[in-house]
């Protein structure tokens, strides 16, 4: 029997971690190496009279100690024994690199770098990626270092490691201390010939990339206002981190699409007051694309409740509220024109206009608004300004409630319940269970 069959074969993978559970002592391990080798100094070699038994020791609270201590004396042992030709560097290497992932299940972190580095020293290359993430990353207890993380990735991809290849891409894309798009790029390719095909994915992505962000770039020095927010946007969503700079030489230079996106940002991390200063002075520059933000979050009640407002006076904060949708609307921001078409019907906060109304609603129905919808719905079940079907008001509230609009659920759910000429119990309860999802 060989070493490592001797090491390997007789404990699985479940009984180390037992061990390591304090399930097993791990001293039967130890004596393995130990027989092996005093087997080695009575015969010059391993022979076949080992007799292998595998008795569980008892439980040990020390047991994760005892066994790294052992481990440390048994890597020794194995140096020993390469001057017999018993050296098996791989099969030492994946037990170590086996032993870290058990210690990192088991949430034991203390000694994982160590082991990795052993395994990594004999040239496994799994160990080499896992050391060259924790440090990059700074996991498991770990200190960061992109160095080092590059020094472990690098022994790896120069061992034909598309993985490694690919988390060295990553580095030189994205760490601003290290980015390199020319280094990035040769990794990337050394992964494609590695057959990666999400190297070859990425660096398509590269491409576009590059190519995207080269013509934003040329509309910017053409003066376009809209490319700069354009090329700040593409970077957020790239989690690119020089979006920043971008975006605050253009809020200084008072870009009207910059100041909004940064305001929206802002509000996000519940600075309200910040942002409602920024949206000021989009509102100052008549820049309507910021009116529509200014209104949502600037109204003293939830949302634009128009229905338990009804016959009350207009709130002054309703009033410009509606006066900013308006003016987007008219200038042709037509997310706005739904709460101008809510106002028309309801009258609040200016007056009562049903035929205004239909026919905004009408507009946005034909156009997929699933909240005009149900308001367009309504009015032909109740022939309001316009003559009643309610074949029609069905049709359009079915396709608002099954895109998720509640309204719409609840009056399917009455009209499937009490009206003789439409009731359907299998219908209300679809509605029902579409509510709850």
């Amino acid at each position: 029997m060989i070493l490592h069959e001797l090491l390997l074969n007789k404990i699985q993978l479940d009984e180390y971690v037992d061990c390591l559970t304090d399930e097993y002592d791990f001293s039967i391990r130890y004596n393995y190496i130990c027989d092996a080798i005093e087997e080695i100094n009575d015969t010059g070699a391993l022979g076949n009279r080992i007799e292998v038994r595998y008795n569980p020791g008892e439980k040990s609270n020390s047991a994760i100690f005892d066994f790294l201590d052992r481990l440390e004396r048994a890597k020794k042992i194995y140096d020993e024994l390469k001057q017999y030709g018993l050296d098996d560097s791989n099969e030492m290497a994946k037990e170590l690199y086996d032993y870290a992932n058990i210690l990192i299940y088991n949430k034991k972190y203390k000694y994982v770098y160590e082991l990795l580095d052993s395994a990594s020293n004999l040239k496994h290359i799994d160990s080499q990626i896992l050391l060259g993430r924790m440090l990059a990353y700074g996991l498991y207890d770990t200190k960061r270092s992109i160095a080092g993380a590059l020094d472990y990735l690098t022994k790896a991809a120069d061992n034909d490691s598309a993985e490694a290849c690919l988390e060295i891409v990553k580095l030189y894309d994205f760490d601003n201390d290290y980015v390199d798009p020319v280094v990035a790029k040769d990794y990337c390719e050394k992964a494609i010939l590695l057959g990666s095909e999400k190297a070859q994915e990425r660096i398509n992505s590269s491409f576009e990339y590059v190519s995207k962000r080269k013509k934003i770039e040329e509309r910017i020095t053409l003066g376009d206002p809209k490319a700069i927010y354009e090329l700040v946007l593409y970077l957020y969503n790239k989690e690119d981190s020089s979006y920043v700079e971008y975006l605050e030489d253009a809020v200084d230079n008072k870009n009207v699409y910059c100041m909004l996106f940064k305001a929206k940002l802002l509000y996000q991390q519940k600075q309200k007051d910040d942002a409602n200063q920024l949206l000021e002075e989009c509102i100052q520059a008549e820049f309507y694309e910021a009116y529509k933000f200014y209104a949502d979050i600037n109204t003293d009640t939830d949302f634009y409740n128009f229905d338990s407002n009804k016959g009350q006076e207009p709130a002054i904060s309703h009033i410009k509220q509606y006066d900013l949708y308006r003016d987007a609307y008219l200038h042709g921001i037509d997310e706005c024109k739904i709460y101008v078409a809510k106002a028309y019907y309801y009258g609040y906060p200016i007056y009562v206009d049903k035929p205004k109304a239909f026919l905004l609603f009408k507009e946005l129905s034909n156009n997929g608004n699933i909240e005009a919808m149900y308001y367009l719905a309504k009015m032909y079940e109740n022939a309001d300004t316009v003559e009643m079907d309610m074949n029609l008001a069905i049709k359009l509230l079915t396709e608002s409630a099954n895109h998720g609009n509640i309204d719409s659920m609840n009056e399917l759910i009455q009209i499937y319940s009490i009206d003789q000429e439409f009731i359907n119990p299998d219908l209300v309860r679809k509605y029902k269970e579409l509510k709850e999802i």
